[in-house]
């Protein structure tokens, strides 16, 4: 199964939706911006969107309604997806890192430790316990 980037999504996606919705999309996930300002953007009429506010309100209704398209919502999936799989491989770096920390042979006996502690408590294993104190009165008879 190959896995998708955003080069071959977007190859995907163009031969169904226009490059309009892309760049609006776009526009909102990787730059933030509002819908009105995205498709304002994506037109080429950003300067009108700012200096406007009757067109600026115009953009923004028919922002509301693309991006509410069948089209749009499966490339906002896409980003997203690739978004969340990047992170993915943030946390298998770092693990990886940790790892080859605590089976070096030249890491100090306190780094590997460390290593082999952080790689626990990446993975769960060394969640606190609840202590439960309890008073235990022991009487002395003479």
């Amino acid at each position: 199964m190959q896995k998708e980037t955003r080069k071959t999504a977007n190859k995907k996606i163009t031969n169904k939706t226009s490059i309009k919705i892309l760049k609006f999309v776009n526009n909102i996930i990787l730059e933030n911006l509002s819908q009105g300002e995205a498709l304002a953007k994506a037109e080429g009429k950003h300067q009108i969107y700012l200096d406007d506010m009757k067109k600026r309100a115009t953009f923004q209704v028919a922002a509301s309604k693309l991006i509410k398209t069948p089209e749009a919502q499966e490339y906002i999936k896409l980003l997203q997806d690739e978004e969340q799989n990047k992170a993915v491989l943030d946390i298998r770096n770092r693990k990886q890192i940790l790892s080859d920390i605590a089976r070096s042979k030249f890491s100090r006996d306190g780094d590997r430790i460390k290593a082999i502690d952080t790689l626990n408590k990446m993975d769960l294993y060394n969640t606190p316990q609840e202590e439960v104190e309890e008073e235990i009165i022991v009487e002395l008879e003479d």
